[in-house]
């Protein structure tokens, strides 16, 4: 079975901030397709940012990504940080431990990285800790 992503869609009330928060965290271009309209590729992964004035389209799944290398996690987080001093805006960090960081987006949405240490294969990736999420949507 070939199946392959054609596009992971975000939506976003701020497509053109979202472009700004996404080129800042992973380093990627983004290019601009038509007004409000935004595409990326990720890791090979083609995404498309979209204009959504529905709250409903924004409550989708938090985001998790591994993240295979020490420099490429705290740079993550330097990231993070020069985004928040660049676009004077305060991105709220749900939480954050040696391994793994959770952050609230523009639009709410939560993105949660964890470092995987290729070479300890044997660690298990934490699961998503539902009744947090469902929570912090319930405040």
């Amino acid at each position: 079975m070939d199946i392959t992503f054609d596009k992971i869609l975000i939506y976003s009330k701020g497509p053109t901030i979202m472009a700004h928060f996404l080129t800042s965290l992973f380093d990627v271009e983004v290019f601009k397709v038509a007004d409000d309209l935004y595409d990326f590729k990720l890791g090979g992964s083609p995404f498309r940012i979209l204009k959504s004035e529905s709250s409903d389209n924004l409550n989708v799944p938090p985001f998790q990504f591994k993240v295979g290398s020490e420099d490429d996690f705290s740079g993550i987080k330097q990231r993070l940080e020069f985004f928040n001093y660049t676009q004077k805006v305060d991105l709220k960090i749900l939480s954050e431990n040696g391994d793994s960081l959770e952050v609230i987006d523009p639009d709410n949405r939560i993105w949660k990285f964890i470092f995987y240490d290729k070479s300890n294969s044997s660690r298990e990736i934490p699961k998503n800790d539902n009744e947090k999420l469902q929570n912090l949507f319930l405040m």
